[in-house]
This record gives C-alpha cells, structure tokens and sequence, in this order.
C-alpha cells in the first residue's frame, strides 16, 4: 500500500497539479479568454475609435507607426486591439515600442488603462521609471482650456487660439500658476516656404502636426508678453481620474504621434476637442463644429455642451497694464513717462514710482517684443529704469487684473457675436429710382460697425463671402450705384470676397502700430466683370483717448476713432486684363463703438489716368439683440436698410 502511495505522489501528482493550475496560468492571458464578439464590440466602440481620432472613413489620421504595434493597425482597429492585448497579456515580452523604446505597457499606458477598463480585465503591470517621472512632474488632477484674444495691428488675431493648461489643487493661486502645463497642437511647417506656399501647404494638410507639453510660463511669455494678448481661461469639469487618463494620454501622443495640419478644420483647436473627447467618449463635440474650426467656436461649443464653466478667468496682458497705469497717471506724470523712454539721464534722477512702475512694465514688454534683443541704447535705459526703481523705498502699487477687465469692459471673443453672418438689405438708388434688394454671406466676420463686445481693438477681418444685388425694375440713365454702375441691362450683379480687413490703430498708442487696409473681390456685371485690389497704409486717432471720458457723456462709448489711410486699387477685367490701371486714393473716416450702436463715415476719392471717382459710405448698426443687428446704409445716392444674423 504505501508503494502505491509513494507512486501517486511521485508520479500521478504533478499530473493533477498541472491540470488544476492550467486555468490559473490562462487567466494570466486574458486575451485567450475574452470572446471574439466581445472585442469586435469595443473595436467598434465610441471609447476606441475616438482615442485614434478615427471619423466617417474608419482610418486614424495619425500617420506615425510608433503609434500603433500592429502592421495594419491605423486602418485595421481590432487587428491592433488583439496586437496590445497580445502584447500587454504577455509579462516576458521583450519587444520594446515607441520613441522611448519601452514595453508596450510603458509605451501605451493610457490604452492599456482602456482596455482594462472596457473589458474588466487586470493586465500586468511592469515598472516604468520615465512615465512615472513624467507623470510626477505633472502631477496635474484638473484641466481649462485657454483662449488667446486677438491683438493691435493684426484683426487676423481675432481667430485667437487655444490650449490647454494641466494644473493641481496644490498649484492653484498667483503663486503657483506658472508651474502648470500648457498643452497646445502645432504645425511644423517648412522653414523659407514662401506666404503663398504657406497657405496652400496648410489648408491641403501637407505639414505634419504633433503635441506640444511645455511649462505655463512659456506660454505667458509669449502669449501675454511678446504678443500682448489677453489671455481668458476656462476651467473644464473633469475628474481627476479623466485627468490623469488624459496625461497618460498625451505621454503617448507626445511622442510617438505625426497628425497632418490643416489649417482651415483639422487644426489646434479641433485637436484640443479631440483630446477631450478621447477622455470623455460619451461627448460629440465634434460633430458640433462648423466646416471651418475657429478657436472661439471650440470654446462656445465646450461652454455649450457643459464641459466648460461659463466663468472665465481673465489674465490681462502687459500691454494692457501699461495701459491701465498710464490712464491712472496725470498730464504731468504721463509726460515725464513718455520722455523718460527716451532719456537715461534724466531717469536717475527721476523719484516718481508710479512713472518708474509703467516704464518697467514698459520696457520689459519692450525687451519681449525684441526677444531679449534691445539695442545697447535701449538696455542702457531698461537697466538705469530698474536701478533707479529699486532705490526708491516706494512700494509699489499692484494692478489686479479683474480691474483692468472691468475698467476696459472687456470680454473675450467667444462670447461676443458669432463668426458667420447672413445679411438681408433692401433699398432704392435715388438718382436711377431703381429699387434693389441684397444678399450678403460672410463665413468669417467682423467689421467697424459689428457689436465691439469681446472685439476689443481688432478692427475688420471679413472672408470668404458673396454678396448678390438684383436691382427691381429697369429704365432711365446708367447711375452710380454700390457696385460702381447701375444701368439698365445689369437686373443682377453678384461679387465673391475673399478677403477685406482693416486695422485701425491710434496714434496716441503706448505701442503705435501702422495703420493698414487689404481687399481682394472678384465682381461679375458684365464686360467690367473682374478682380478687384486695394491696399492701404496710414494712422488712426482716438478722439478721446480716455475711456473714463467717454463714459460720462450720452452715449457710452467705447471706441470713437478716424482714420487716414492713403491707398492703391486696381480694377483688372476679365475682358481687357491687360488693359487695367492703378488707382491712386484717400481712404478717410470715423466710426464710433458702444455696446448698442455702432456707426462709420467713410469718404475714399480715387484718381487714375482714365478717371475721378468717390465713394461715400454711411453706415449704421442697432444690436437689439446678441447676434442681431438692424442697420441703415447710404452708399452715394443707394439708400438702405437690412438686417444682419450672425450664427
């Protein structure tokens, strides 16, 4: 008997043991356990195919290979999900992945986390000492989204753009904002490609784009120092476990992801969605975007969707502090500011700290806008400033950013009015006695008379519109009219812009920037049918430069400027193109802003070899309503009146 016993212990048991642990070992391959038509599901879920970025097509636009471990896997999304479970189920795996040349584990944390999660499996889970480090000087459980407003000199600003900033509850507050993350998506575009060149790469996608991580403080520089851009923060409401997902997240994406760029959709601020989508798959924000993805409209959709708080934090650029020291000053301390720029002498002798406080602010926007390139003049100056100011026992005098907000009346772009805008207009020409009726499209819009609110400075950026005038009845002389010519054979007449941007910037500006005007419409009225081009260069000046002023008269307005913008135009008709001539004209006139209404004169005479003309343009805008305005037109004898949706 104990023979038998011996020979079932010796040999019979491992048999047994082998048998009883097989199951034990397989649960540590949980991929051999999950059902084929359980991971068809998730290959196809909202959570898998929006953490490739996939839409309508089914193929991830992310184009680096390090991205994926299967082959196939851009194209083929379950082919990779049985690839990273393969690979992730498999602790002896020597394989190594990624930029980083790491285990799939360490490489792919954040789909590794998914997977787990959608599939309730436990995957194993070796060390990474460079993700836990990385994640260590994160150290982020909340998330905004950042929106950069437009800035002086340049109304194509007023597109703005966006990032985002990762941020903990440990480094909330003026001390500690700084050490944050900014999170942002850019374009590697070739250097020494012509403007031209450019435009055509970016809007086709032809350079490559990728996720940027660097520290808050860059952003600051460039953003509110160098740029002089106010920055408006929106805090999102998601969980500190949505957050961490979304730094595992982005440690994939910065490194191992290529995304092609384009400009005018699939840009920064369509990617910074896509971010949040991936994090949150239940959302469709996406889907809520227009054709053309502006940075303002991505914040509207978020605020909207309820992902961000309808309670924006406002940093207020330095330009702007500047300008609110200076307006607290009196003549004589605004005089001795504006010489002192100028005079290093005199500056060591200078005892005013409020003078000495604006010349710092000044000189250090000054030193950012030169990228820390300031000629010996200039650095002699900027240091006898902060030497003399240290000496002087005088303290100084902190400007709170919620009352430059308030002081201004400032608000930021996206909760202004919208970006397109459908215009109705009917009217008479009192000369012809034609009566006319005009449609008007703008994809993209703002011009002096639109509500300022959220617009503050841009002056007019409008592209990418049409405009179709039908005049009612026939009979009588050729009259001049809106499109120049009115006669009787021309019932319709239709232009298409691409672009008409104005930047109006006053003379008395801290900063002063050259005025300029650029406009570019292809007009169809018969034989004269052609391209039209203007280009202007002048000044501005404030009537009344102080805002404070201006508050205490009728009217509160914020904006009360003209104008004097010499041009060039041409005319180049498809019949006769090389029969055109350049036109030499007088671009003049004022317009006023204030949250209700808004008005512009404006009177341009121009001379060519051939001819004199001169266009007078009155015009005028009620905004009864957010994204409504009534308005009343007179262009030389046209008179009308319309109505404008923006949307």
């Amino acid at each position: 008997m104990r023979i038998i016993e011996r020979f079932f212990y010796l040999c019979l048991m491992p048999v047994f043991v082998t048998a009883l642990t097989q199951p034990l070992a397989a649960q540590n391959k949980p991929g051999a356990l999950v059902p084929a038509a359980e991971l068809e599901a998730f290959a196809r879920s909202a959570a898998w195919l929006k953490f490739f970025q996939v839409k309508k097509s089914g193929k991830s636009p992310i184009e680096s290979p390090y991205f994926f471990i299967s082959d196939t896997g851009s194209a083929d999304l379950l082919a990779e999900l049985k690839a990273e479970l393969a690979e992730f189920s498999n602790p002896k795996s020597t394989r190594t992945f990624g930029l980083q040349k790491s285990v799939a584990a360490c490489a792919y944390p954040a789909r590794k986390q998914l997977i787990e999660q959608y599939l309730k499996i436990e995957l194993p889970s070796p060390a990474c000492p460079d993700l836990k480090y990385w994640l260590e000087r994160m150290h982020a459980n909340r998330a905004s989204i950042v929106f950069a407003g437009p800035y002086g000199g340049n109304p194509a600003s007023v597109l703005g753009h966006t990032f985002l900033r990762l941020y903990s509850d440990e480094r909330i507050g003026a001390r500690h904002d700084l050490l944050s993350y900014a999170v942002g998506f850019l374009a590697n575009s070739t250097p020494g490609d012509s403007r031209a060149l450019y435009m055509v790469r970016g809007l086709t996608g032809q350079y490559p784009g990728h996720f940027e991580i660097e520290p808050l403080y860059v952003k600051i520089g460039l953003y509110n120092n160098s740029e002089s851009r106010d920055l408006w923060e929106q805090s999102l409401n998601l969980t500190s476990d949505e957050v961490n997902f979304l730094e595992l997240y982005l440690w994939e994406l910065n490194f191992n992801s290529i995304i092609p760029y384009y400009f005018a959709d699939e840009n920064c601020s369509y990617r910074l969605l896509s971010l949040v989508e991936a994090v949150r798959p239940q959302l469709n924000l996406i889907a809520k975007l227009s054709p053309v993805v502006l940075p303002a409209d991505t914040v509207r959709v978020l605020i909207s969707e309820k992902v961000a708080e309808n309670a924006p934090r406002y940093r207020a650029s330095v330009l702007r502090k500047i300008d609110m020291r200076v307006q607290g000053m009196s003549a004589a301390q605004t005089k001795q500011f504006v010489e002192l720029q100028n005079d290093v002498g005199a500056i060591g002798v200078a005892n005013d700290a409020v003078v000495l406080d604006a010349l710092m602010d000044y000189w250090s926007y000054r030193n950012y806008r030169a990228e820390i390139n300031l000629t010996a003049a200039e650095n002699d100056i900027l240091e006898a400033t902060y030497t003399r100011r240290s000496a002087l026992a005088a303290i100084s005098t902190p400007i709170n950013d919620s009352e430059i907000k308030d002081h201004f009346g400032l608000s930021p772009t996206y909760v202004g009015h919208h970006t397109s805008s459908v215009e109705l207009r009917a009217g008479r020409d009192g000369q012809s006695k034609v009566g006319t009726e005009e449609l008007r499209y703008r994809m993209g819009t703002h011009s002096l008379v639109d509500a300022p609110g959220g617009y503050d400075g841009v002056g007019q950026i409008e592209y990418l519109g049409f405009d179709i005038l039908k005049a009612n009845q026939s009979g009588g002389e050729k009259q001049s009219g809106l499109y120049g010519s009115i006669a009787p054979s021309e019932v319709t007449m239709w232009r298409a812009l691409l672009v008409e941007a104005k930047s109006i910037e006053p003379l008395q500006s801290i900063d002063f920037k050259p005025s300029w005007s650029a406009h570019v419409d292809f007009e169809g009225r018969g034989p004269q049918s052609g391209l039209n081009l203007s280009g202007g260069f002048g000044s501005g000046f404030d009537l009344i430069s102080s805002r404070e002023s201006l508050q205490k008269r009728v009217l509160p307005i914020s904006v009360a400027r003209a104008f004097l913008l010499p041009t060039v135009a041409t005319h180049i008709a498809v019949a006769s193109a090389r029969e055109h001539q350049l036109a030499l004209g007088l671009d003049s006139g004022l317009y006023i802003q204030s949250a209700r209404i808004s008005a512009k004169v404006e009177f341009e005479p121009l001379w060519s070899l051939a001819e004199f003309t001169s266009d007078v343009l009155i015009e005028g805008s009620y905004h009864f309503r957010a994204d409504n305005d009534l308005k009343v037109i007179f262009s030389n004898h046209l008179t009308q009146i319309g109505y404008k949706l923006f949307f």
